[in-house]
């Protein structure tokens, strides 16, 4: 996760749009186990009702923060996951295999969040002002 998403997630969370902030957690909660396009997800944001008057760079900012709210749910999810194999003492294939796959998945998020981020580095503040 590029140390400057997360810098931009922690500000933009505390001082966003109620509204804004729940679309950023389900959005986030239906990506659970699904790999992310980021030119997918932005395309879905622009057609949101609640986002019509938006223009690209608050979308984008928006996809960003869906994405870095999907990775900290990811992490919470490999966490439980360790602590369950830990309880059991299991090292069962299946739980490495989900390990994995959510690994994975965290990877590639990172790299749509780089993304992401390069196209929004200019103008991050005025996203977070137009989302309050």
């Amino acid at each position: 996760m590029p140390p400057e998403a997360s810098s931009l997630y922690n500000y933009a969370m505390k001082s966003i749009n109620p509204e804004i902030k729940n679309l950023i957690e389900r959005e986030a909660h239906n990506l659970k186990g699904r790999n992310i396009d980021a030119d997918n997800l932005i395309n879905t944001l622009k057609k949101d009702p609640l986002l019509k008057k938006l223009d690209q760079h608050d979308i984008d900012a928006i996809a960003v923060l869906i994405m870095v709210q999907a990775s900290k749910n990811a992490d919470e999810d490999l966490k439980n996951l360790v602590m369950n194999m830990r309880k059991n003492n299991d090292q069962s294939a299946l739980d490495s295999n989900k390990t994995e796959t959510i690994l994975d998945q965290k990877s590639k998020m990172a790299k749509n969040i780089s993304m992401v981020m390069k196209k929004i580095s200019a103008s991050q503040e005025s996203a977070i002002n137009n989302l309050k």
